[in-house]
């Protein structure tokens, strides 16, 4: 009902967070709490909040298998509320490694190119200059076979 509503409403902004700053992945506030209790928020929970409460790091839980919530002592507390992706640390660490990869195997590359160029410059110039003029000396040897 709608007057039901209106009272969890009323009942949850009786102690509410004031904000002091937020950002994409921070969120930083004051709440005080006239008596201990759990501290409800609208933040979807998930393992990468880390919250911590007048400089200390609190326990979060699940409040109705969705919401982040954690405990509170009686008092005013400055909160502080931190998100990092689960398994964004991993995906940075396997990207990392893969682009280190990646430029060692082009450096590989580049290495054994160049010594295969230099084999075959070596190669090259140890053939013998040909005296009698390559072009005279080469239709000399076809005839040769030909005539065989």
């Amino acid at each position: 009902s709608e007057r039901g509503m209106i009272s969890v409403y009323e009942k949850l902004n009786e102690m509410p967070m004031n904000l002091t700053s937020w950002t994409d992945t921070k969120l930083s506030g004051t709440v005080n709490a006239t008596k201990a209790g759990m501290l409800f928020t609208t933040i979807p929970y998930d393992k990468g909040w880390t919250v911590t409460v007048d400089g200390k790091p609190a326990e979060t839980r699940k409040a109705f298998e969705a919401f982040l919530s954690l405990d509170l002592s009686e008092g005013v507390h400055e909160i502080r509320f931190t998100y990092f992706p689960e398994g964004l640390k991993y995906g940075f660490m396997i990207t990392g490694g893969s682009l280190l990869l990646l430029l060692l195997l082009y450096i590989l590359k580049l290495t054994s190119d160049k010594r295969r160029m230099r084999r075959k410059i070596e190669r090259f110039g140890r053939r013998e200059p040909d005296t009698e003029g390559s072009a005279l000396h080469s239709q000399d040897a076809y005839t040769r076979r030909i005539s065989s």
